[in-house]
């Protein structure tokens, strides 16, 4: 299991290649928990969720902004993904951008007609969503699915795992883009997340705990020799985004506003940091 001191969480990212980008704020945190159902040794990845508790506070800004939490379903079919993961460019394993790709929910009957292997990872707390042509890959691991509600975008799921092109469940190998993906179900863990407790200045960041690879390296000390200096914002109200301008599907974000609450966490391997996968601020 991943070590606290062994993870850095960039909150406010944008450009993963600009190591000195402003408004970037870089936190450690300070405790991992895991649900107490995981079992990373298994084919089927239930429970594929996790806290991380922050060891600083932080202070929200145009770009740092919490996403929305619900107990209840609000029954909306249509959803966005966002984050980092490798793209059409193969030639990379991740995308130094985030990209966002709107997705429906689907029915567990026209998910696993698609490719009878995805029932064999999904479980009663996850759901199946995606499109043909488009979807998640290594270094979206943790990346969240987002529905918008009343003008404002709840936390609905975050990618667990996908098939590969070798028919693997291992989003390590060769991402399988053009096939359905599962997600967690977040809202069934409410009693986990302690929905009902959060409020807007609760500072967790909420992942999944998968096994993927990563291109963008760094050594602490460049890590963690960046400040933000954007001005702090008090008390935003969860799941707006400061700019919804141009959002453009399946492409790259036309504004760093926009799901603020995305967040990047790279993880130490020997002595480098990697990007790993992605978190959202709740």
């Amino acid at each position: 299991m991943t070590k606290p001191k062994d993870l850095i969480l960039f909150f406010g990212a944008y450009d993963l290649d600009d190591q000195y980008e402003s408004g970037r704020l870089t936190v450690t945190p300070e405790q991992v928990i895991v649900n107490e159902d995981w079992n990373p040794y298994v084919f089927r990845f239930n429970d594929d969720i996790a806290i991380l508790v922050l060891e600083d506070e932080i202070y929200f800004t145009k770009y740092i902004r919490p996403v929305c939490l619900t107990s209840e379903d609000p029954g909306i079919s249509d959803g966005v993904v966002v984050g980092w993961g490798q793209s059409e460019d193969t030639t990379k394993l991740h995308a130094n951008k985030p990209r966002k790709l709107e997705i429906p929910i689907l029915s567990d009957g026209d998910c696993y007609r698609e490719n009878s292997k995805l029932a064999e990872i999904a479980w009663t707390k996850s759901f199946c969503a995606g499109r043909r042509g488009a979807g998640v890959c290594k270094g979206d691991s943790g990346g969240g699915f987002f529905v918008k509600f009343n003008q404002k975008f709840y936390f609905k799921g975050l990618v667990s795992s996908g098939i590969t092109t070798q028919g693997s469940s291992d989003f390590g190998t060769d991402c399988y883009t053009a096939n359905y993906a599962i997600y967690t179900d977040v809202i069934k863990y409410s009693e986990f997340l302690g929905i009902e407790k959060i409020s807007s200045k609760t500072q967790t960041t909420t992942i999944v705990e998968t096994t993927t690879t990563a291109e963008t390296t760094m050594t602490r000390d460049a890590i963690t020799s960046r400040r933000t200096t954007t001005k702090p914002i008090s008390n935003p109200t969860c799941g707006v985004m400061s700019d919804e301008s141009s959002l453009v599907v399946g492409g790259k974000f036309s504004s760093r506003e926009q799901f603020p609450w995305l967040v990047s966490i790279f993880v130490k391997n020997d002595e480098i940091y990697e990007h790993f996968g992605s978190g959202s601020l709740i």
